[in-house]
């Protein structure tokens, strides 16, 4: 049935309306899923990497409180 409705919209039924609007509603979410997993991707390697600075910071630390107590134990 070709019929113009309030909306405008020419031989669409209302469910055929609704399921454009849910696959629009669909889609909004798959690209904010994509968005969000991007960013996990993104803060996941700000983590490694300052795991990573702290672990050095660590062995150094370390390091010179050795370096300081063999200092200590000649002097």
């Amino acid at each position: 049935m070709l019929a113009s409705t309030s909306t405008g919209i020419i031989g669409c039924s209302r469910v055929e309306i609704e399921l454009k609007k849910l696959d629009g509603a669909v889609e909004a979410i798959h690209e904010n899923l994509i968005y969000l997993r991007n960013r996990e991707a993104e803060v996941r390697i700000v983590s490694e990497k300052t795991n990573s600075r702290v672990a050095w910071y660590r062995i150094m630390s370390l390091g010179l409180c050795i370096t300081e107590f063999v200092l200590e134990a000649i002097l």
